[in-house]
């Protein structure tokens, strides 16, 4: 098998915790065991350490997205001339592999990784002009159009990439699973999941774009409509939302129940109240539970916190 040098260019790396870091990882991991010499090109951040295979360029904050660093491309720090470019993001980095791969004449392979749309918000007024002008799909097709292939992790994203009219090849590739990260986490003694009671169990960031509403609304619905939602809760099921990441407005906004709560009389409460309740659902799935503490996994050696 040849090997080949390879840049994995992304503009989400840790210390930032998500899902694009976490896929990057892994695969520069299991390219790194194949024997590949594969870097990891991404911005700098304050509290970022030196690590083996990757690379940090100046960066600056995004003022719109605390998570986010737009890095400043530098080919000076680059560590050789890749024979083959996968950019993540197809931000600042992302259009410097583009240069990079052109101007080396070498393969680029992209990966799409997401709903750009769902995260507009980020940016001011792009959601509007959005709306009018379709611009999101116009200017990922400029992108993804010049690179070789593309590759997204989900069968529902391969169709968004389609609809987008994107003409690259196309390839469906799972992001890898870290089996044993998952198969070092205990299980809990007693079992704080009783037996007989159902769980409904949503695991992401707390974000707008994560629609976490949505799975809220789905779960009003499953109530019995003649339940208030805590007695629903207290005897059959329970709903649970874990995950790091959102302001607290997002929290609050997006908490139990999805219509305003009933107190045990079946009234509705005021705003207040409901509010309180919100704050205190918050309180205790995420701040205080212990198992939270998986959400804040970094799969990097040395970097993941005990259970």
């Amino acid at each position: 098998m040849r090997l080949f040098r390879i840049g994995l260019f992304t503009d989400v790396y840790f210390p930032s915790k998500n899902g694009v870091s976490t896929s990057v990882y892994l695969l520069w991991r299991e390219l790194r065991k194949m024997g590949h010499e594969a870097w990891i090109i991404a911005p700098d951040w304050p509290d970022a350490e030196p690590e083996d295979g990757v690379v940090r360029v100046k960066s600056v904050p995004y003022p719109f997205f605390e998570d986010y660093r737009l890095g400043l491309p530098n080919a000076r720090l680059l560590p050789t001339r890749f024979e083959v470019v996968h950019s993540h993001v197809p931000f600042t980095l992302g259009l410097w592999a583009l240069s990079l791969a052109q101007k080396w004449r070498v393969p680029h392979v992209s990966t799409f990784h997401t709903h750009y749309e769902k995260y507009a918000h980020y940016v001011p007024g792009l959601a509007f002009l959005d709306r009018h002008t379709h611009i999101i799909p116009r200017l990922a097709r400029a992108f993804y159009n010049r690179v070789e292939l593309v590759i997204t992790p989900t069968h529902p994203v391969k169709e968004l990439v389609e609809r987008y009219r994107i003409e690259r090849p196309v390839r469906v590739i799972p992001t890898g699973i870290d089996t044993e990260l998952l198969a070092r986490a205990p299980k809990p003694e007693p079992c704080p999941w009783p037996k007989g009671r159902r769980r409904l169990l949503t695991v992401s960031r707390l974000g707008k774009e994560k629609s976490l509403d949505v799975a809220l609304r789905a779960f009003a619905q499953h109530r019995s409509p003649s339940q208030t939602w805590e007695s629903q809760t207290s005897q059959s099921s329970k709903s649970h939302a874990l995950g790091p990441g959102g302001t607290s407005r997002d929290s609050e906004a997006h908490a139990p129940s999805a219509r305003t709560p009933r107190d045990q009389t079946g009234r509705r409460r005021s705003s207040d109240q409901a509010g309180g309740s919100r704050r205190k659902y918050w309180n205790s799935r995420w701040k205080g539970s212990r198992n939270a503490a998986i959400m804040d996994r970094d799969p990097r050696p040395g970097k993941a916190h005990a259970f």
